[in-house]
């Protein structure tokens, strides 16, 4: 959606937007004195907490950048501490996460980010409820009724319940698209840089 598109009605409510489904990830990024050989160990210097993934990227710098429509999350977290993190920060920055879907089952999505100052990052992922996401837990149809217009979908390659490849041949997230597409929503999709063939 271009800037413009959006319009409101005269209560001022705001049509068109963008719904971003995918991944919701509980990032904590560890300052590391060094990188330690196996079985040493070294120090953590410094300790940041955020939310990351690539719905959760997405969503909420369009909302720092002020985009004028309405924002919206959609996926899995688990019902713990992290998932409530994780609604906070996105609530905060103003989008609806009413298409969150808390799973007492499986933890929150979180990655262990070991940054060493002037090397590259490396990160340590547990996939939690992320992995749980499926074609049949996300809506399209209702996001598009309530006057959304764009339906991101990332990351691909880090979703597993929406990469697998069923026996008609197609993958879930083939499925989802096409749910987004028959509503009447314009598809976006971000992929993740994975070694699994």
């Amino acid at each position: 959606m271009r800037a413009g598109e959006e319009v409101c009605d005269r209560d001022g409510q705001k049509h068109g937007g963008i719904v971003c489904a995918g991944n919701f990830i509980v990032d904590r990024v560890h300052t590391l004195s060094y990188w330690p050989e196996q079985g040493n160990l070294a120090h953590i210097l410094h300790q940041d907490l955020g939310v990351g993934g690539g719905a959760a990227n997405v969503v909420t710098d369009l909302a720092s950048l002020g985009f004028p429509g309405k924002l919206a999350a959609a996926g899995c977290i688990g019902a713990d501490q992290d998932g409530e993190i994780v609604k906070a920060r996105l609530a905060v920055a103003g989008v609806d996460v009413g298409g969150l879907i808390a799973l007492a089952d499986r933890v929150t999505a979180h990655t262990h980010v070991m940054n060493v100052p002037g090397q590259n990052r490396t990160f340590f992922y547990h996939g939690g409820a992320n992995d749980a996401v499926t074609d049949e837990l996300v809506s399209p149809a209702a996001f598009a009724k309530a006057g959304y217009r764009l339906f991101y979908l990332g990351y691909l390659m880090l979703l597993p319940g929406l990469d697998g490849i069923g026996p008609d041949g197609r993958s879930g997230a083939s499925r989802l698209l096409e749910a987004a597409r028959r509503a009447g929503l314009t598809t976006c999709v971000d992929f993740v840089s994975s070694e699994d063939p």
